[in-house]
């Protein structure tokens, strides 16, 4: 059920693997392809999807100013990518979207920004991120998670609900 529940979510989530490598994870749902076709009056399949890769160290991120970044062209099948030979003691953010023909760029998913420590005594193994598709535990004596301006829960079943 729950690799179901994030293909209808619009995502992208990254991950530090070691001190120059980025796991990267998306997934777009019916609802922005549909939107994305519409825009660009292309049929999904034919559209050219690319990764942007942002170094944003020390800089306040607005999508526009970085750094350096880094274009890479995906397959409208991919859903991953693993970054390699990054450079250590940097931030990344990367940027799924639509790539035309003249260059131009059109982002649709934005990733979490990801710090490379220059050594990092746990490599991350790809196979152990399944926390990712577990429910929280809920901690005795606690039923909600809020804060005044969010909800948070990773309860797949409540995000669902949310969804439909």
């Amino acid at each position: 059920m729950a690799p179901n529940l994030i293909q209808n979510l619009n995502v992208c989530i990254a991950t530090q693997l070691d001190s120059s490598r980025i796991y990267v994870h998306w997934s777009f749902s019916e609802h922005i392809r549909e939107m994305v076709e519409s825009m660009f009056s292309t049929r999904w399949k034919e559209l050219n999807l690319a990764m942007c890769t942002y170094d944003i160290t020390g800089l306040h991120f607005n999508g526009h100013e970085s750094n350096r970044y880094y274009m890479k062209s995906l397959t409208v099948h991919q859903d991953f990518m693993f970054m390699n030979s990054l450079e250590s003691e940097r931030t990344y953010v990367m940027d799924i979207g639509i790539q035309d023909k003249e260059g131009s760029f059109f982002s649709l998913l934005r990733s979490n920004p990801v710090y490379l420590m220059k050594e990092q005594h746990e490599q991350v193994n790809v196979t152990s991120l399944g926390w990712m598709y577990e429910p929280v535990k809920v901690h005795q004596g606690v039923q909600n998670e809020f804060s005044t301006y969010s909800l948070y829960s990773n309860d797949l079943e409540q995000v669902k609900k949310q969804y439909e």
